[in-house]
């Protein structure tokens, strides 16, 4: 009995794996049955994820926006985020997953939206939306396989990002130690007025990273500005950035930008005809709906925005800016520490 055992066992076609080498693993479901999984926004294809949902047992939370999102994804641990890539911006999307420490990242991009920046070493992975359940699935299946072990040229790409980033830091430590009054002045190490009014942005926005609450009327005149002439007429309106059009519109006409605040102005009254305009999906499909005269009227519209996007047009709302600025120096005081502090964070070079 025992030479038939060892007979069959010989005979057997499946063979033992080569020495040093691992046996192949039997294919797992991608998350386990009962992974949380967070959707921001659900309501771009509520039928494919109910579908995936339900074929692999997994727990569905959903945020209308990205505040609610973070709040979700503290409480509920998701495993993996679902995030419409207009709803979030590079920001955001690090609070986000900040919250779901270990969560894997699928962006949906729908029409006229925009992927968010985010550092080269951070891998996402992009879903066109609208999307059926086929497309969702493998793209989750993507999302949590076990990378590949970094190449030559991997290493060599993040060691570059870790200089970049180091030498980025760096530079945010000097313009900290700078003082509004010399970024005003162009001293060293600015050099014409694009840089001024980049690094003058540059803290602004690092104050409002601490609490929009904490800046002043010219800070938030500044960056509404500033960011609609940034992002041009079709991706502000698309981009959570366009939440507070109205004071944005008010901002421009502060500044002096009256063509423009009357171009955002009109814009989102054609918007506003075509359904609500409180969130960024609500504009993308009000946006869709406009009819061929308003959208020629959008074109129209979009392009006095577009021309002071490149030279001369830049040049000429870059010094609209920080003649502003100039004329806010008192308001927009943003170094608070002691004088003699001041004066030697002003002397570096």
């Amino acid at each position: 009995m025992e030479l038939l055992v060892m007979a069959a066992l010989l005979a057997s076609p499946v063979s033992a794996p080569a020495v040093g080498q691992k046996a192949p693993r039997a294919p797992v479901e991608p998350l386990p049955r009962g992974s949380r999984v967070l959707v921001l926004n659900a309501a771009l294809a509520p039928v494919a994820l109910e579908e995936v949902a339900a074929a692999r047992g997994w727990k569905v939370d959903s945020a209308p926006a990205a505040t609610q999102a973070i709040v979700a994804a503290r409480a509920g641990k998701p495993k993996l985020l679902v995030v419409s890539a207009g709803l979030v911006d590079a920001q955001r999307l690090a609070l986000l997953r900040g919250a779901a420490p270990g969560a894997k990242v699928i962006l949906t991009r729908g029409a006229g939206e925009v992927v968010p920046e985010l550092p080269e070493q951070v891998q996402v992975e992009v879903l066109a939306a609208p999307y059926d359940a086929a497309g969702l699935s493998a793209a989750v299946a993507r999302a949590v396989a076990p990378r590949a072990p970094p190449t030559a040229e991997d290493k060599q790409r993040a060691q570059e990002a870790k200089a970049e980033q180091k030498e980025k830091k760096e530079l945010a430590r000097r313009i900290a130690a700078l003082t509004v009054d010399r970024i005003l002045a162009m001293a060293e190490p600015l050099e014409g007025e694009g840089a001024a009014l980049e690094q003058l942005m540059e803290r602004a926005k690092h104050k409002a990273a601490g609490g929009p609450e904490r800046l002043t009327p010219p800070e938030q005149d500044l960056l509404f500005a500033s960011s609609v002439m940034e992002l041009g007429l079709d991706g502000f309106a698309t981009r959570p950035e366009g939440d507070r059009a109205n004071e944005t519109v008010l901002s421009l006409r502060r500044v002096g930008l009256e063509a423009e605040s009357a171009a955002l102005e009109e814009a989102v009254r054609l918007l506003a005809r075509h359904g609500r305009r409180a969130s960024a999906v609500d504009r993308l499909a009000a946006k869709e709906k406009l009819e061929p005269k308003e959208r020629a009227r959008w074109g129209e519209l979009a392009a006095v925005l577009d021309k002071d996007r490149v030279d001369p047009g830049r040049e000429r709302v870059t010094h609209a800016l920080l003649e502003y600025a100039r004329a806010q120096r008192k308001a927009l005081k943003l170094e608070t520490r002691p004088a003699a502090t001041v004066a030697a964070a002003g002397a570096q070079p």
